[in-house]
Formats: structure tokens, C-alpha cells, sequence
């Protein structure tokens, strides 16, 4: 039998740092989204 409270509390960490990484890639693509749609009402 497998002790379920130590594999959830991992699974947990490992979601809640993917969070934290989607989150930061998003922010990192706002100023080149950004300046993308910018250039192309420009153009």
C-alpha cells in the first residue's frame, strides 16, 4: 500500500511550481506579443 498523503503533497508541489513557470512564460510573451501586434498596425 502506498502512502497517498506524501504523493499528493508532491503532486501538488510539482503543479504549483508548473503554475509559477506558465505564468512567467506569459509574462515574458506580453512585451514581444506586444510589439508584434504593434508593428503590424504600423505596417
Amino acid at each position: 500500500m502506498v502512502d497517498r498523503s506524501v504523493t499528493d503533497e508532491i503532486d501538488d508541489e510539482r503543479f504549483s511550481e508548473n503554475t509559477a513557470f506558465c505564468i512567467k512564460l506569459l509574462i515574458a510573451g506580453v512585451p514581444a506579443f506586444l510589439v508584434c501586434v504593434l508593428a503590424s498596425i504600423a505596417t
